[in-house]
């Protein structure tokens, strides 16, 4: 079961032993590999109280694994699977944090919603000039100093620090940075973490910060042997250059981790044609070959470049493309409308479902609740909106266990674990009902029934509490935001839960290693791809971070790609119109 399927390179890495760096072109079948490499791992473990970690870029990529692995009848009891700041939450900061200063008396961690609204004050505060506001960014670097390009912003970010110290708040970037000092500072949790673990798989590595590289080598360094580890992923695809992302070399790795590790390659595409694959080649960094190998290798599809239709337009343009592919006999969920920044995509969306009544549309995420992910109320929401059933019994019971995990930790009481035993939690959810149609007032009044059953007050629990206003308080942003005209009716936020199904519309940071008939990509212009925080910040290379996205883009197309550059876009503080981004006007190519 574990190779059915499989080619010779893709067998080679999935029983590969040791250290390994593994790269991936675009439809090499890489999230197969991982998946059998996975179940390779926990057929292969040396004791049964020993582990594999799979760490992914996304919550849902991590859902995935999870999912194939219940498909091939693997035991998952042993596989933790999850993103680098849950694992940094769950398996160091929260078992250790009475070894730092700074959790050592009790911790918070704050979503991104409430970490913004302490950012937006205190840079509102020091009256930065619009050009200085692009480049806040709070981010550690392994030596403890904050990145900053001047005195004013450092200002800003040292501020914001002091502001989440002295009110016991720890954001994601404290997560990694706290997480690392207490590996540095305190060699036995290295110790005990590399004995537990006996592989941890990297996936989408070339997006992997400096940080969360030397929290997995020290882990590996400790372990002496002890502990492999498996990076996955492609140079190219490396789009988060901007929040610190880098591809390292098998030499970096091999230094940082003081031990050597072999490399590997899938090199064949076997989803798109070679047309397309040929187009794309254009925006690589490396001019790496690509052979198209699957059944639709030969065909000839549909490239087309649009630098004429107005933004006013665009809806239209668009609804005529998607039923173009309809009319083609293309399914709906192969169809995928991209764009480089999500508020693009915002009134968009609620447009297309105007034009197209009869077409259903996928967009997860754009949902009023998608920034809040890590919260234990947005966890909470998950389990309301859907409703029991075999078919999703696993994913259902994984939720619960993370908000098991989060309340057994928020009420410091460990002896009462049963209490929030996951089946216990999904059994209350279940049972509890609510009238309101209103969405805010719905969740408002499922939370109040939830938490009266377990006997807690949100208002007495100082972290619980900070959470559900920060929840509610996003939520209302994104309801109230003109741009994201999104509804806040409860029917509305249940078809955010229900099976992916539809047209989906996405930005392209969210559909990595997804596939499609059809791409449409819009706002392709210069202000967009890049954007202007990546033009305006010094450290950055403006041209490797547009070829990059241009090439995710294109990439997610199996043989038909519609590109626009839309006139009518212009800088929001001038009376400038924005070009199409200069890669696509430099490319000679025969389009339809």
């Amino acid at each position: 079961m574990i190779f059915q399927n499989l080619n010779d390179e893709q067998i080679v890495a999935v029983k590969a032993d040791g250290h390994l760096l593994l790269t991936a072109c675009p439809g090499s079948g890489k999230t197969r590999v991982i998946t059998r490499k996975v179940a390779w791992e926990l057929q292969n473990l040396s004791h049964p109280k020993r582990r594999i970690v799979a760490l992914t870029f996304t919550i849902r990529a991590a859902e995935e694994i999870e999912r194939r692995m219940r498909h091939m009848n693997v035991d998952t009891s042993q596989l933790w699977t999850g993103n680098i700041h849950a694992f940094c939450l769950n398996w160091i900061l929260r078992p250790y944090a009475c070894f730092h200063p700074c959790t050592q008396k009790g911790f918070t961690i704050v979503d991104s919603v409430k970490a913004d609204e302490i950012m937006s004050e205190i840079v509102k505060k020091h009256n930065l000039s619009k050009n200085d506001k692009y480049k806040v960014r709070f981010k550690f670097n392994p030596d403890g100093t904050v990145t900053a390009p001047n005195q004013a912003i450092k200002a800003v970010l040292n501020e914001y620090h002091d502001s989440l110290i002295n009110n016991r708040f720890v954001d994601f970037e404290c997560l990694l940075y706290y997480s690392f000092e207490l590996l540095e500072r305190h060699p036995k949790t290295a110790e005990n973490l590399s004995s537990i673990f006996q592989t941890i798989l990297v996936d989408e590595y070339q997006d992997t910060q400096e940080l969360q590289y030397q929290i997995i080598f020290n882990i590996v360094k400790a372990g002496k042997g002890r502990t492999d580890v498996c990076f996955v992923g492609d140079y190219d695809q490396a789009i988060y250059g901007s929040l610190g992302g880098v591809a390292k070399t098998k030499e970096e790795i091999e230094a940082g981790i003081g031990q050597e590790m072999q490399q590997l390659s899938l090199p064949g595409n076997y989803r798109t044609c070679q047309r397309v694959i040929d187009y794309y080649r254009h925006f690589q960094t490396a001019p790496i070959p690509i052979e198209a190998r699957g059944e639709n290798a030969g065909e000839r599809g549909i490239v087309t470049l649009d630098t004429d239709t107005s933004k006013d337009n665009l809806p239209e343009a668009v609804a005529r493309l998607i039923t173009q592919s309809l009319e083609m006999g293309i399914p709906e969920k192969e169809i995928c409308v991209l764009v480089p920044q999500w508020y693009l995509v915002m009134s968009l969306a609620k447009k297309l479902r105007a034009l197209l009544p009869d077409v259903s549309f996928d967009a997860t995420g754009i949902s009023p609740m998608s920034g809040n992910r890590d919260n234990i109320f947005f966890k909470l929401t998950k389990l309301f909106m859907t409703e029991p059933s075999p078919r999703i019994y696993s994913l259902r019971y994984r939720w619960a266990r993370e908000v098991s995990e989060e309340l057994i930790f928020l009420t410091d009481n460990e002896k009462d674990a049963e209490r929030y035993a996951p089946k216990k939690l999904l059994r209350t959810i279940n049972g509890i009902k609510s009238g309101e149609e209103n969405a805010i007032d719905y969740l408002t009044d499922c939370f109040s029934q939830f938490f009266d059953k377990l006997e807690l007050e949100i208002n007495l629990i100082p972290p619980l509490e900070i959470n559900y206003e920060s929840y509610f308080k996003g939520i209302k942003r994104r309801i109230d935001d003109p741009n994201y005209a999104l509804p806040g009716d409860i029917q509305s936020f249940r078809n955010f839960y229900k099976d992916a199904k539809g047209v989906v519309v996405s930005s392209c940071h969210g559909v990595k290693g997804e596939e499609f008939e059809t791409v449409i990509s819009f706002g392709l212009l210069e202000g967009h791809l890049p954007h202007w925080g990546e033009i305006f910040d010094p450290d950055s290379d403006e041209d490797e971070v547009a070829r990059k996205l241009l090439y995710v883009i294109c990439s997610r197309a199996k043989t038909n790609l519609h590109l626009i550059a839309e006139t009518g876009r212009k800088r929001g503080w001038e009376d400038i119109s924005l070009e199409p981004t200069p890669h696509l006007l430099e490319i000679e190519f025969d389009y339809d």
